[in-house]
């Protein structure tokens, strides 16, 4: 792109291929993969290839406008760093850029902040209640909401799919009890099944890429792990389980089960896996 724009005397492209973006727009329909980090594989006037570093679609590309990315300096990826790592909550500026920064006032209350989807308010903040006597808006769990969490599409591996269940069982326990006995039962539950799933990827090659980087088994393991420390991560705050956490975590297995697992259920189904 700068060697076409020289020999052309043509002005200078202010994003070229090879430089890491980050996808602030996503197309209709596609959503939730808004945040994500990726490559710009070609750069052509206002049309640019977005190819993904990361998330259910690592090592796909797809076609957007320029104006639907933007170019990451390395100041931007530390300030995402910061945000996955759960330390940045109500206090915290926002972008859909940089994800989440402190506050001037140095404010930060331990919530926690997703890339690109701003902070959302912490669940450490101190409120405690039990679930089945508080009437406060925060202590409740609208049950529509629970259903349509859990309502988990076919992956067309049955072992996988009676997995899925037995954690949204696990899942539908927590909601009603919110307890710390019932969360090291979700985490078991979670821990035992990602670890079925990823050894059914290791015996039958799903996801394999020469790129690491861009491996889909990689992608999907490391999301396994993230879900797996967030919940060991609650564990560690103390014996209640908060109502923010607990949407949180259902409205992610939710997204994990129809934005990654998704993507191996024909292929595993192809190969014959039980």
């Amino acid at each position: 792109a700068l060697l076409n724009s020289v020999c052309k005397n043509l002005p200078l492209p202010d994003l070229c291929p090879g430089e890491e973006v980050q996808l602030v727009k996503a197309p209709a329909g596609l959503e939730k993969l808004q945040g994500y980090r990726g490559i710009c594989t070609r750069a052509d006037g206002d049309k640019v290839d977005f190819g993904f570093m990361d998330g259910p679609m690592q090592g796909k590309v797809i076609a957007v406008p320029r104006s639907s990315v933007e170019r990451l300096e390395p100041m931007d990826e530390e300030s995402m760093q910061t945000c996955s790592d759960g330390t940045c909550g109500q206090g915290c500026s926002t972008s859909t850029s940089k994800g989440c920064q402190q506050a001037e006032d140095g404010s930060c209350n331990g919530g926690k902040c997703k890339p690109g989807m701003g902070c959302e308010a912490g669940y450490n903040s101190g409120t405690e209640c039990d679930p089945s006597a508080c009437d406060r808006a925060e202590c409740k769990i609208d049950s529509s909401f629970v259903s349509q969490a859990l309502d988990l599409v076919s992956v067309k591996v049955a072992s996988m799919d009676s997995e899925h269940e037995e954690c949204a069982i696990a899942l539908r326990r927590l909601v009603e009890t919110r307890s710390r006995e019932v969360l090291e039962e979700v985490l078991r539950c979670l821990s035992d099944h990602f670890a079925h799933e990823e050894a059914l990827f290791e015996e039958h090659g799903f996801g394999v890429h020469v790129n690491e980087k861009l491996s889909a088994k990689t992608s999907h393991a490391n999301e396994h792990r993230r879900l797996l420390d967030k919940v060991r991560k609650q564990l560690s705050r103390g014996p209640s389980v908060p109502a923010t956490f607990v949407r949180e975590l259902l409205q992610e297995f939710h997204e994990h089960t129809t934005l990654y697992d998704v993507q191996y259920a024909d292929f595993l189904a192809s190969k014959g896996a039980k």
